[in-house]
């Protein structure tokens, strides 16, 4: 094993948050910064696409995980695509870029984290610099006939039009603003990383899976890793900060001795902390989706992004048009999902070590009778003057079912919006993982910086609150860092 020269920040993880904090801590202070990502550097068509995005799911691009089998799924698993790449999730979700609502932030209750602090941080995120750092973005303006009818079933429907949902309340409908710009992809490696790659205080490295941190007392002194076949151990003079998501940071920390004691003594790992909330609430945004046969097949609703508007309907759903899943657009499908879940569940190590996330889908009966609402909204939608023309035949069965019926549907087709947070969650109680600072409790010089603070999921999905985490970091700690 070899041993490196040390760095003032060692980040792990080269996806949204770990690419804000490389950019502005290497750009904000005269600190050494080293990244590490276990993914590779790659330019690649379908990374640039914005249509292909789901292209990526299941590559060698894609951490893959498995959800183990959820019981009030039909013991179904659930896949769970992560970006394995510089860029990580960022490359290769569907880009859709929602703050959340402000009731979301302000409902934690957490000095330094309600709406006032966090959109200032979204802004910097929103503009980009003289360095050429930060997004710029598409707002979705209806391409396609069928989304334009989207939005008027949902304005017929008696819901507002939301003209922009950066304002921060977002009940009613309106067409997403999303991180792609003349027809490119803007990742977080596009908008973070090339504008401070010439930086001689920065330090990107990929191919580099990060195995353990190195912990003396309450400190980290050294970060493991591997690369190419060959471990090394690089020094740590300042910081260590994990943005390796809600599933690759609290795994991190337990491999590290820093997890519940009883189960790292299971699995033979030396405990220096005992946190028994590492890797407990997880949580995602459930959601299914009904398909409709279109009356008039179009091959361009294939490759248009139909699911550029949707509807928060209330507090509870969110709904929105799907593209057609064949060449010729004989089909489209209306999605509802759950924008504040109930259900919680954790992050599972199996005997070797490994994570298994179990989000525990519908362990709240709440959420199983608010699908099945949601299910009923679709009915409405579907059923609209601006709507009913676009589809043929006979209806989906499952729009004239009972109510037990529909709860079976409900079972047999509800899955991921790839949204899983919380794991490494923000509080002040005994289950809290980090402080109001994203310290790790009981360690002096860790920070955890990515949607796996979370304490609750927000409204619309966790992309622009991972570059708003990140980016609140950032300037608490470039602040501390120089202060």
């Amino acid at each position: 094993m070899g041993t490196e020269q040390a760095f003032d920040f060692v980040i792990v993880g080269g996806g949204a948050a770990g690419a804000v904090l490389a950019n502005r801590l290497a750009t904000g202070t005269t600190a050494r910064v080293l990244l590490l990502e276990a993914g590779p550097d790659i330019e690649e068509a379908r990374i640039a696409d914005p249509e292909r995005w789901a292209s990526l799911q299941g590559t060698e691009l894609d951490w893959d995980f498995r959800t183990s089998p959820q019981p009030e799924l039909k013991d179904r698993v659930v896949r769970c695509p992560r970006g394995r790449m510089l860029g990580g999730s960022t490359s290769m979700n569907a880009m859709v870029w929602i703050r959340g609502d402000r009731r979301d932030f302000d409902s934690w209750g957490i000095p330094g984290w309600g709406s006032e602090e966090l959109w200032p941080a979204f802004e910097r995120a929103e503009s980009v610099d003289e360095s050429g750092t930060g997004f710029r973005m598409t707002r979705r303006e209806g391409r396609h006939p069928w989304c334009r009818s989207f939005v008027q079933a949902a304005e017929e429907s008696g819901f507002p039009f939301v003209p922009d949902f950066h304002q921060g309340q977002l009940t009613g409908v309106g067409y997403y603003s999303v991180t792609a710009w003349e027809g490119r992809r803007q990742s977080a490696k596009d908008a973070y990383l090339t504008p401070a790659a010439g930086r001689p205080n920065l330090t990107v490295r990929t191919g580099a899976e990060v195995s353990r941190l190195v912990i003396h007392g309450d400190r980290v002194t050294g970060v493991e890793y591997r690369r190419g076949g060959t471990s090394e151990v690089v020094g740590v003079t300042h910081e260590v900060l994990l943005a390796a998501g809600a599933v690759g940071s609290p795994h991190l920390l337990f491999l590290s001795g820093v997890g519940p004691a009883g189960r790292l003594r299971e699995l033979g790992l030396d405990q220096h902390v005992d946190l028994p909330g590492v890797g407990e609430n997880l949580h995602d945004h459930i959601a299914l989706s009904v398909a409709f046969t279109a009356a008039d097949a179009d091959p361009a609703a294939s490759r248009s992004g139909l699911g550029e508007a949707g509807l928060f309907a209330g507090d509870r759903h969110h709904v929105w048009l799907g593209p057609s899943t064949d060449a010729d657009g004989r089909f489209f499908s209306l999605a509802v999902g759950l924008t504040h879940p109930a259900s919680r569940g954790r992050l599972v190590w199996q005997a070797d070590r490994s994570p298994v996330p179990d989000p525990g889908y519908l362990s709240s009966s709440a959420d199983l009778e608010d699908l099945a609402e949601g299910v009923s909204l679709i009915v409405d939608l579907a059923h609209t003057a601006a709507l009913r023309p676009l589809w043929g035949g006979a209806p989906p069965e499952v729009l004239k079912a009972d109510r037990a019926t529909v709860a079976d549907y409900v079972r047999h087709s509800a899955g991921t919006q790839f949204h899983l947070v919380g794991t490494c969650r923000m509080g002040t109680d005994d289950l809290a993982v980090v402080a109001p600072d994203l310290r790790v409790r009981g360690l002096a010089n860790v920070r955890v910086a990515d949607v796996s603070v979370l304490p609750e999921i927000t409204t619309g999905g966790p992309q622009a609150p991972a570059y708003a985490v990140a980016e609140q970091a950032a300037e608490l700690i470039c602040v501390e860092y120089s202060g």
